[in-house]
């Protein structure tokens, strides 16, 4: 039950009760006697209640049509829209394949180490007839995210400090390559937006990398890209399941659907772009302060090392 659903119940109890109560002229049988000012006193008690639920359910009712998150409680059932449909956008995880089957594409520049394709979602919407309108919903939603790393041999791996290739020659250039204090800015492109995010966590690797690392950044890009990309999909649903198309303009749903798709289909393109206004100006800044701390470990690592063996 949602925080509306249980505040209605509680309005509709209250409301039961003072009508109960505003019956009662006279005492029931074998009740005990109640003082005409304390009968005065309890109806108007009882009003006050109702009407303090009912200034709650309207607070509420405006922050789910605002967007707010936290309505619904983790143990409430999942909403549904009018059509009887769960959501969709709340459970959405990234896929590697488009709606049709076909594998995400993801494009991966020679010099780059990986990256990864943030493309909008896939999506087909239902309609339902109910009382006199049609009501929409998702009937299909599918968010492709794919990432592309360069094989482990495009520089050389330093997986650990111990490894073999760690040497006297070779520590000096490793930890010059591997330490996160670089700077640069990317130019970042996300849905026709463009940004300049500033890296000051950047680690060089021009001769050496680790490549469980770069696995790591674009996994990092796909978790933050999604968890951001679902809050905005959520809210497109819910503009979706509110918008209604009269009966008397379709006459089945395939019509509905095709008469009411450019309003569906622009809260879906809203949310990618609200996405992207989020996600982008920080694309890659965000995802090297996250991995910088795995960096310099693996740096302060081969530092011992070195002190150890005394090659410095």
């Amino acid at each position: 039950m949602t925080k509306t659903t249980a505040l209605r119940t509680s309005i509709d109890k209250a409301s039961s009760r003072s009508r109960m109560l505003n019956g009662q002229s006279k005492p029931q049988h074998g009740a005990t006697s109640v003082h005409p000012l304390l009968r005065l006193q309890q109806c108007i008690g009882n009003r006050a209640v109702a009407r303090l639920i009912q200034a709650q359910l309207t607070d509420v009712v405006q922050q789910e049509r605002g967007g707010i998150k936290g309505v619904q409680r983790k143990d409430d059932a999942p909403a549904k829209s009018s059509c009887g449909s769960t959501s969709l956008a709340g459970t959405v995880g990234p896929s590697d394949k488009r709606l049709n089957g076909s594998v995400a594409s993801v494009d991966l520049d020679a010099k780059a180490f990986g990256n990864t394709s943030k493309l909008g979602a896939d999506f087909r919407f239902g309609a339902c007839k109910v009382d006199k309108n049609w009501r929409f919903y998702l009937d299909a939603l599918v968010a492709p995210i794919a990432s592309r790393v360069q094989p482990e041999t495009f520089k050389i791996n330093v997986p650990n400090a111990s490894d073999s290739i760690v040497t006297k020659e070779s520590y000096p250039d490793i930890v010059n390559d591997l330490r996160p204090t670089a700077s640069g800015t990317f130019s970042i492109s996300c849905g026709g937006n463009k940004f300049d995010d500033k890296v000051t966590t950047y680690s060089r690797r021009k001769k050496y990398w680790n490549y469980q690392f770069v696995v790591d950044h674009e996994a990092s890009h796909r978790k933050h890209w999604m968890e951001m990309y679902r809050n905005e999909l959520v809210n497109a649903e819910s503009n979706i399941w509110a918008h209604s198309l009269p009966a008397s303009e379709a006459s089945d749903a395939v019509g509905a659907v095709a008469k009411a798709n450019a309003t569906l289909t622009k809260h879906m393109t809203d949310a990618y772009q609200n996405t992207c206004k989020t996600y982008a100006p920080k694309q890659e800044s965000r995802e090297y302060d996250d991995g910088a701390p795995q960096y310099q470990k693996l740096v302060d690592d081969i530092e011992a090392r070195a002190r150890k063996e005394k090659w410095k």
